[in-house]
């Protein structure tokens, strides 16, 4: 195996995994809007960037809504989220139609860290 991307483990595979592991504070934030989910393991860029940061960091962003999402084929769909750097909580669970989990764990510090991600074929 090599180091491909930053921060990603890669295989073989033809499969895709995504796992992501945060603090409750950083994890709570991303759920009320006030953070986004930096989707790019490509980037040195934070994980979790305000709005602000956002903008600073893809001059694209905000992304552009769909009104007709439901009538987009999965080409559309698949080529609209890997175009997109940085995503809101719903957006990223919506990615595509992978399967996905959301964990909740508490260290034995008493710290609480959630476990997030999606898996499935390419």
């Amino acid at each position: 195996m090599i180091n491909i991307r930053a921060n990603a483990f890669e295989t073989n595979s033809s499969s895709v995994h995504t796992m992501c592991i945060t603090d409750e504070d950083i994890y709570k934030q991303w759920m009320e809007g006030k953070l986004y989910y930096n989707n790019s393991s490509y980037s040195e860029d934070p994980d979790f960037v305000t709005y602000e940061e956002a903008k600073e960091i893809d001059s694209d962003f905000p992304y552009p809504q769909s009104e007709d999402w439901e009538e987009w084929g999965f080409q559309d769909k698949d080529g609209y989220w890997h175009e997109k750097t940085f995503l809101t909580f719903e957006q990223f669970f919506q990615n595509f139609n992978w399967e996905h989990f959301d964990q909740t764990y508490t260290t034995n510090n008493g710290d609480v860290v959630h476990a997030f991600g999606y898996y499935g074929h390419d």
